[in-house]
């Protein structure tokens, strides 16, 4: 089963869980940039966080990708204002998935995801794994993310 994890990450976080766990299953990795991020400054939060709330679709860079080529996509994501990435928003309307999404992992500061959770259900039905995950500079629960990172990675290796 062919797989690619689809990631966006401001401040590297996200990038490291994704390729951990495409390391561990053998995936492809495709990280989303935006032509205008969100500065990474002070004000972060609030321009992404207001992004999100507002379903923002940024430009991306140019990107390679064809539905056709995998079986599967997992979908990577901070979380901001309960809410995925603007990142993953304008992927997830440029292509049509048709349910190939399977697997999201979130990282938030408080490690809850199920407002975003949600959400990312309502674009893509098809999900059947998530793992809420703290931010990895969050060093007091890493022993937590551990456990959830592990049980992410054994849940999608079956499905």
């Amino acid at each position: 089963m062919k797989t690619i994890i689809v990631y966006y990450s401001l401040e590297g976080s996200t990038k490291k869980i994704a390729e951990r766990i495409a390391n561990e299953i053998g995936a492809d990795l495709l990280e989303l940039k935006p032509v205008r991020d969100v500065k990474n400054n002070g004000m972060k939060f609030l321009d992404g966080g207001r992004q999100a709330v507002f379903g923002s679709k940024p430009k991306l860079e140019e990107y390679s990708f064809s539905v056709s080529d995998y079986d599967r996509v997992i979908i990577g994501t901070p979380i901001w204002a309960g809410k995925h990435a603007p990142a993953i928003n304008t992927f997830l309307h440029e292509n049509e998935l048709n349910y190939k999404v399977s697997a999201v992992f979130t990282l938030s500061g408080s490690g809850n995801n199920e407002k975003c959770l949600k959400g990312l259900k309502k674009i893509c039905p098809s999900i059947l794994n998530d793992a809420n995950l703290f931010d990895t500079n969050d060093e007091k629960n890493a022993e937590i993310n551990e456990k959830r990172i592990s049980n992410f990675i054994s849940r999608i290796r079956y499905n």
